[in-house]
């Protein structure tokens, strides 16, 4: 597969309201071309249900319906990018804070099979729909920011809720977990070869971890961890840096899975472009890096340097890079609504109403839909030419072809007894690596060591067979027990050498349970003060 290294979304919106976008010689240019010629080589394309009233009036955001987005992707595979289809399984934006049911499935909220069904058709009915229409799908996104729920089951983030009111939830979070697996079910029928992507937004390990536990707890079948990360947010808690960015993706190794940022950005002006007010201005904290192109380039420059530090990174996408104004000037703003109300090109357009919730429809009791809210983070300037940053793609991230091996640690029976490991080596040549040390097994090479060799720029996946030892793999116990018969026998190791430590009647700490091929059980027994 190709190596993740350069990716932007695409707003076709724009495109049909007149927007204009130019090469670096100023020459009017198709947009894609421009992002191909700069070193992009993927894009990821959101999916709306139906993002229309019932007098067809767009929610705006790009009215990113399936027929939109399989345009934006036929024009992609002319330029030999990949897609990334991002499912919200909304109608219109789904998000930490509103996670809304589709119109059209609100009759089925209280069917979970149903909406099983709902997803799953949905789902592989857009497949299909791309797939026919030539798009190169690389990886698909089951849900969109899914930290506090999906599909009308999640925590009221504007009220203070938790996003344990759900993931700490047995039996909201197994619904949940249900419509992922709906979803997933149909990426892997319909498009084998694409990778499945769950995502969540702000890294915090903690977090994190316990939602992937839930997935782990019933079985949702997913290869990419997949994080928003902004630094401009959450800088007092220090929730979005380099570091938590690290954290999280060690995690997600932990788990066997891949790692990727699916949205990111940072400002090259604090300045409003179309009217519409910036969702990062003056009274954002921009201390991380400084504002403007060469803050952009530091930026990408850090993320980069994190994600790609470890075998399973794969890279990242600049979320919304070319979302410029229709008109630009902030005494265009009436100009700028308008055409947001024809055309969809602003974050919302006044035929949201009565969908997405008023809360954030208005702000302060006036109208806050019109244009785009995030003009003053692409890496075009408000005209469309683009700025020094977009050039970081092409001379700081180009590499050569790379191939991305699972490395599948496995049993004599094929049954995988280790996380999936994941080895990053260029296409025709050989790299060494170590193989992991665990508990209970071992592979035939005893040495550890292993040869694998990057064949051409593709995922791929290489098993490693590991022998069972007799007395089988250290089973967390951590039970206090007493010893109350005298004829237990103690055992220094399995090597069957006896202990002459007296244990009747004593009360000892029993970290690890084994399960010896021989048949019995064996408790490793600790003092309170920790020793074996």
């Amino acid at each position: 597969m190709e190596r993740f290294r350069r990716k932007s979304q695409y707003n076709l919106a724009l495109k049909k309201a007149g927007v204009k976008y130019y090469d670096y010689e100023g020459n009017e240019t198709p947009l894609l071309k421009v992002l191909h010629d700069n070193g992009i080589n993927y894009i990821r394309i959101r999916i709306w249900n139906d993002p229309f009233n019932a007098d067809g009036k767009t929610y705006g955001g790009g009215g990113n319906d399936v027929s939109t987005g399989v345009e934006i992707a036929k024009e992609a595979a002319q330029y030999d990018m990949k897609v990334l289809l991002d499912f919200h399984y909304s109608d219109f934006w789904a998000e930490p804070a509103v996670q809304l049911v589709p119109k059209a499935w609100k009759k089925d909220v209280n069917n979970t099979e149903k909406m099983c069904s709902d997803v799953y058709d949905f789902t592989k009915e857009s497949i299909q729909k791309f797939k026919d229409a030539g798009a190169n799908i690389g990886m698909v996104q089951v849900g969109n920011e899914i930290t506090n729920g999906l599909l009308g089951i999640y925590s009221n983030r504007d009220k203070g809720e938790s996003f344990n009111v759900i993931w700490g939830d047995k039996k909201k979070s197994t619904e949940v977990n249900k419509y992922l697996k709906a979803g997933i079910k149909a990426v892997r029928e319909y498009t084998p070869q694409a990778l499945v992507a769950l995502h969540l937004e702000t890294p915090n390990v903690w977090k994190y971890k316990t939602i992937m536990n839930t997935w782990k707890r019933d079985n949702v079948d997913y290869d990419v961890l997949g994080s928003s990360y902004y630094p401009f947010w959450s800088i007092a808690a220090k929730a979005n840096t380099p570091k938590t960015l690290k954290d999280v993706q060690t995690l997600a190794a932990s788990y066997g899975k891949m790692f990727a940022v699916f949205e990111t950005s940072w400002v090259n002006s604090l300045n409003d472009g179309d009217g519409t007010p910036n969702s990062i201005g003056d009274s954002t904290n921009t201390g991380a890096y400084e504002v403007g192109p060469q803050g952009q380039v530091n930026e990408l420059t850090d993320l980069y340097d994190t994600v790609l530090s470890q075998d399973n990174g794969l890279g990242t996408f600049y979320w919304e890079g070319a979302w410029i104004p229709v008109k630009a000037g902030w005494k265009n703003w009436e100009y700028n609504k308008q055409i947001a109300d024809q055309y969809g090109t602003g974050w919302a357009s006044k035929g949201a109403l009565g969908y997405f919730p008023d809360s954030k429809m208005y702000y302060k009791g006036k109208a806050a839909w019109g244009g785009t809210s995030w003009d003053n983070q692409a890496l075009f300037d408000i005209n469309g030419y683009p700025l020094q940053s977009l050039k970081f793609y092409k001379d700081s991230v180009s590499k050569g072809k790379e191939q991305i091996i699972a490395l599948k640690i496995v049993d004599k029976n094929g049954k995988e007894v280790y996380p999936t490991q994941y080895i990053k080596v260029e296409v025709g040549k050989t790299r060494k690596i170590t193989l992991p040390k665990f508990s209970g097994y071992y592979p035939s090479n005893k040495n550890y060591q292993l040869t694998v060799k990057g064949v051409k720029e593709e995922n791929a996946t290489q098993s490693v067979v590991y022998t069972r030892t007799a007395a089988g793999p250290a089973i967390s116990y951590n039970y206090r027990v007493k010893v109350t018969k005298k004829n237990y026998k103690l055992y220094k190791n399995f090597k069957w050498k006896k202990s002459k430590t007296k244990v009747y009647k004593k009360t000892y700490v029993a970290k690890y349970r084994y399960d010896h091929k021989n048949g019995n059980k064996y408790l490793a027994l600790y003092t309170k003060g920790g020793k074996f």
